[in-house]
Parts: C-alpha cells; sequence; structure tokens
C-alpha cells in the first residue's frame, strides 16, 4: 500500500505543469512589502529594443563602488531604413544624472552593441571598452568595430573607432558581436562575431588585443559554419589566459532539430579555441516548438566556475517549460554541470490578506557581487503584490525580477522586484531590460540595469536591491505545509532536499527511481521546528528521472530530479 500511495504522488509530480512555492513572511511585510527600487530616469530615446540588445552581451558597465555607470546605445535618426547610431551614456552620481556623447557612428540599420571593462573603469583611463556593428540597410557589407574610452568618465575622451581586421565590407559581414576584458590583464581584449547574412560563410571569428583595443590580430576562424537558426554568442575571461564562450547551433533532439545552446573554450587567451560542446541536455516539453534566441542568454565566470543563462521563450509560456541556469565546477575540458530551471521558482499565492504572484519571463542576464559571493539571474518577469483587505496595489505588471543565490546555487531566493512597473503593463511584450554584471555592495546589494520599452523606445535607468520576494505563511486552513523542494531538479552529483518543519516531528527522506522502487533510505528521524536540508549524493546514479520523497507525519510528497552526466 505504501508504494502504491508514493507512485500516486510520482504521478502527480509528472503531471505537475508550475512548481508552486511557499515564501515565509516577515513582520515587516505583513504589514506590506515597503519598495526596493528607485525612481526610473530616463536616459534617452533609442531606435529600437536592439540598440542595447546584443547577443547576449552587455550595454550597461558599472564601476565599483556603484559611483560611475556607463551605457552603451544606439540613438534614433531620421533615416527610416538607418535609424540608429551609436551612443555613450555616462553618470557619475550612481544614475541619478546622465550625459550623453555621440553620434560614435554613421547611421545604421543594425547596431547589437556591447561594453566591457574593469570594475576600476572611473580611475583608470584605457579600461573600457565600446563595440558594435555596423550594418546599414541591406546588410551586403558590413564592419565590426571597437573604440576605447581613453580618460576616465569624469573628462570623457574616445579613441577613434578601430575596425576589426579583414571584417570590413563585403569580405566578412559581421554579426552579432560582443566584446570581452581579461579580468587580469584589462588591456587585453578579445571581439567576435558571426559571418552571417549576404556574403558571411556562418562561420563564427575572433580578433585579438594586447594594447588595450589599439592593434588587433587577424582573423581567426574559431568555429566553421553553424546553422542560420542558431547565434554568435558572448565571451568572458576567467583567470589567467582562459576564454568561455557561448553561442547556439542545431542539435537532434529526439527526433527534431533544435537551436541549442554550446560552448567553445581557449586557454591562451582567445588565439586557439577547443572542438564545440553542448550545454548538458534539459527537459523539453515540445522539443519542435523549441526556440533559443540570440537575445536570450548571457554568462560569466566567476572565481572559474561558469554561470550561463538562457531561455527557450516558447516554452516559458504557457508551459512553463525553460528558463535555464547551469552551474560549471571543475577545469576547462572537463566541467561538471549544476542545472536549474528558473521557472521551477514561479509562485501564486493567497495569504494572510495578501495576493503574491512571481512569474519569470524574458531577457536573462546574470551578475555577482564579489563582496558577498551572491549569484544573481535577472530578466524581465511579472509581479503582483496586492492587500486583499485594501485592494491596494503595491507590485502590479512587469518589472526587472530576479532570483539569487548566496552558496553557489545549493539555495535559490526569488528577489523583490528591481524595477518600477514596465510602462506597458503586460505579460507579455517587446521591452527588453539588461542588468550589469557587477552587482555593488554598500552593506546591501544593489543591481543596476537598463530597460527599453516598445512604444517610445525610451531607454531608462534604475537600481534595484537584492531582498527576498516574501509570500505564504506556513500554515494555511489549518492544512501543514512543509514547503518542500529539491534543488537543482538537474543534478550531476549532489542537490539537497529542502523543507521546514512546522513543528518538530518525525520524517523521512527516501530516493525511489522512476519505476518506484526504493533505491536508498537518506535520512528518517525525528527533527526540530524550523528550516532543514538534506543532502542527497547522486554521484553514483546512472542518468535518468528519480523523484525524492519526504514522509511526514501529514502525508507524503515528492520531487523530480533528473541525473545528468
Amino acid at each position: 500500500m505504501k508504494k502504491w500511495l508514493i507512485m500516486l504522488v510520482l504521478v502527480a509530480v509528472c503531471f505537475a505543469s508550475v512548481t508552486k512555492q511557499a515564501w515565509p513572511i516577515d513582520d515587516q511585510n505583513e504589514k506590506g512589502q515597503g519598495m526596493t527600487f528607485t525612481d526610473r530616469t530616463l536616459i534617452a530615446v533609442s531606435g529600437d529594443i536592439r540598440s542595447i540588445l546584443g547577443p547576449g552581451g552587455k550595454s550597461i558597465a558599472v564601476s565599483a563602488s556603484g559611483d560611475a555607470i556607463a551605457v552603451i546605445y544606439g540613438d534614433p535618426t531620421g533615416d527610416p531604413n538607418n535609424y540608429m547610431e551609436i551612443y555613450i551614456a555616462y553618470s557619475l552620481d550612481g544614475g541619478s544624472s546622465w550625459t550623453t556623447y555621440g553620434p560614435h557612428s554613421a547611421e545604421l540599420r543594425r547596431l547589437y552593441p556591447g561594453l566591457d571593462g574593469s570594475p576600476d573603469f572611473d580611475v583608470n583611463p584605457g579600461e573600457l571598452y565600446f563595440e558594435w556593428q555596423e550594418s546599414p540597410n541591406g546588410y551586403d557589407v558590413g564592419d565590426l568595430k571597437c573604440m576605447i574610452e581613453e580618460n576616465v568618465p569624469s573628462a570623457p575622451s574616445f579613441s577613434s573607432p578601430v575596425s576589426m581586421t579583414n571584417a570590413s565590407g563585403a569580405a566578412l559581414c559581421p554579426w552579432l558581436g560582443t566584446v570581452a576584458a581579461n579580468v587580469e590583464d584589462p588591456y587585453w581584449v578579445i571581439t567576435d562575431a558571426w559571418s552571417y547574412l549576404n556574403n558571411g560563410n556562418q562561420a563564427v571569428y575572433f580578433w585579438v588585443s594586447e594594447d588595450g583595443g589599439y592593434t588587433w590580430s587577424d582573423t581567426i576562424r574559431a568555429l566553421d559554419p553553424i546553422d542560420a537558426g542558431g547565434c554568435t554568442g558572448h565571451a568572458r575571461f576567467g583567470s589567467g589566459d582562459y576564454v568561455h564562450y557561448i553561442y547556439q547551433d542545431l542539435k537532434t533532439i529526439g527526433s527534431f532539430d533544435v537551436v541549442y545552446p554550446y560552448y567553445l573554450e581557449s586557454t591562451d587567451g582567445g588565439y586557439t579555441w577547443s572542438s564545440p560542446t553542448a550545454m548538458p541536455d534539459v527537459p523539453m516539453i515540445n522539443a519542435e516548438n523549441a526556440q533559443f534566441w540570440w537575445h536570450e542568454f548571457d554568462l560569466e565566470v566567476v572565481n572559474d566556475e561558469i554561470w550561463h543563462v538562457e531561455n527557450d521563450i516558447n516554452q516559458v509560456f504557457p508551459d512553463s517549460g525553460g528558463f535555464w541556469c547551469w552551474h560549471g565546477t571543475g577545469s576547462p575540458g572537463s566541467w561538471t554541470w549544476d542545472v536549474f530551471n528558473i521557472v521551477d521558482y514561479t509562485f501564486e499565492q493567497t495569504t494572510g490578506g495578501y495576493y503574491y504572484l512571481f512569474q519569470p519571463n524574458q531577457y536573462p542576464s546574470v551578475c555577482h557581487d564579489p563582496v558577498s559571493g551572491m549569484i544573481a539571474v535577472t530578466f524581465k518577469a511579472y509581479y503582483i503584490l496586492i492587500n486583499t483587505t485594501t485592494n491596494d496595489t503595491l507590485y502590479d505588471g512587469t518589472h526587472v525580477g530576479a532570483i539569487y543565490t548566496m552558496d553557489n546555487g545549493t539555495t535559490w531566493t526569488v528577489s523583490a522586484p528591481l524595477s518600477t512597473p514596465d510602462i506597458g503593463n503586460q505579460l507579455i511584450n517587446w521591452n527588453a531590460t539588461e542588468t550589469a554584471h557587477l552587482l555593488v555592495n554598500d552593506g546591501q546589494v544593489w543591481a543596476y540595469t537598463v530597460w527599453i520599452e516598445d512604444v517610445t523606445f525610451n531607454t531608462y535607468f534604475e537600481v534595484g536591491r537584492l531582498v527576498p520576494f516574501v509570500g505564504v505563511a506556513e500554515m494555511e486552513n489549518d492544512v501543514v505545509s512543509y514547503n518542500f523542494s529539491v534543488r537543482p531538479n538537474i543534478t550531476t552529483n549532489r542537490c539537497e532536499a529542502v523543507f521546514n518543519m512546522p513543528v518538530s516531528g518525525t520524517v523521512g527522506v527516501k530516493l525511489y527511481d522512476a519505476t518506484g522502487r526504493l533505491i536508498e533510505n537518506i535520512y528518517e528521524g525525528n527533527l526540530a521546528q524550523g528550516n532543514q536540508t538534506i543532502n542527497v549524493n547522486t554521484a553514483d546514479l546512472a542518468t535518468g528521472t528519480y523523484f525524492v520523497v519526504l514522509d511526514t507525519e501529514a502525508g507524503s510528497d515528492a520531487q523530480k530530479i533528473i541525473k545528468v552526466h
């Protein structure tokens, strides 16, 4: 009988489309959660949302102090065919006021700009780099350019934009380039581009500069042609001369060819590259409808560990399928991956006189705080928080949202909104957001974000504080909730069963395979009231689907995990 009841729980888990999470309410937030973000500041009007969207790179950089901020964007022109040109905006007061400089390019159809540099760019001249693609209407010619900020932002002085070797004209047709500076030697810089459209051969090329962007190597062909449905990606330096690079190409999953994330590695600063490697498989609800897009991914290398985020936009809604964060530990050529599905952190609850909703949506970024060790994944998200007694609405609409971890992915917390509501106030739209890769810590941790709304194409800046977005209480209507979850739910070597004991009592944690066969009795005993974490070793499991079951005095609950290698 026990096994039959467990199998019913397993079947229910298999058919659940969204994991609902329960979040405790603290004393402050029982009275209404205070706002955690600044008022939106207008930087400029842009050409369209692609004026800040690169292929996963950044369009915003923030100094370690948080005072100096740089944004690269496309300003509109009067030409209906070539409607953007490059501008740079600086703030020296944490985003309260902005000064713009430009144009730095001709009037163009596509820019896809990006920037990177040292966190000390506000005091060290020549440590901030801007790159953009120059594609006029027709796309039969193109160029990829890099420009250096040669002074500090308080007295900006820009170099002349330099074309990458053999990239201009009709020879290569560079598309979706990015720029990356070495974290240990900011004068070692690389750029990349995909040779695409009219005259392109769809191969991926890199260029390396060892003198801070003034001279560049010849073209370095790093990757043979990738499918037109894929795209080039985003590079980041680790320590030494290590570079990690993500992109997209076709991968056969089941009977379908899916545009899927891959990566390359370089251990000599970008001159030579490894063979392509696909990211670990993730479960897909409908592989035939999967769609990983060029503006839907981001990368950071933090303490020589890889953090890669990407979402399959056709499966976030309505199927709640895939908004993925891969965390790689190990060393070049031998990474161990944990995979987290951000959709699992969706929740919708009514309790204690409040209605709460959190739903991730689009445009992921990954960022980190070197002081606290926090890793945050930010994105456009839908938040609602309503006092159901007074009908006061605290949050409503699309915001910049986040989940964050303080323990390298073992546990994740849903952040309160990082922005005021989107002007359109709609769940699905083309409004774009990007977050600087560096979080700012002044005793609190802050995310710096640019946002474009898709009606006026205004480019806004906001600062949001990363604090928990609170939700439901532990008990409701006399039903005991243990808030049971297993994270990560896609695992290689380990995961953790996390739950809350509303009162002290006896519990059991067991591991079953997909047939309901008991694999391991992980824990059985008495636990005190409060939050509990039980380690689950998955290193010796075969690849496949398993279930971690929590047995309590109130009944059993199960969470599915997927073991990958």
